[in-house]
């Protein structure tokens, strides 16, 4: 019969062992990106055919970001519930 030794793991953050997932991170890195893109597409002068589609794309975006964000913040509020569960 082996003697099992149990070793208590010390609680850790995710912050403290994946900082590039943090929310500023990302929006310096890949948010930072997009937004200059968007800034440079829309200052650049288009035709109107140009300028419609531009237009609807932003607006589509802007509703699916919309969309999304009630979703993740019920994903992170179960998450949290369940950990006080536990």
């Amino acid at each position: 019969m082996t003697a099992r030794l149990e070793v208590a793991e010390e609680p850790v953050s995710l912050a403290a062992t994946h900082p590039h997932l943090l929310p500023s991170d990302i929006q310096s890195d890949i948010k930072h990106n997009l937004d200059s893109l968007v800034n440079q597409l829309c200052n650049t002068r288009l035709g109107t055919n140009q300028h419609q589609r531009l237009l609807l794309l932003r607006q589509r975006q802007l509703i699916e970001e919309d969309e999304l964000r009630p979703k993740h913040y019920e994903e992170y509020e179960k998450f949290q519930k369940a950990l006080r569960q536990c």
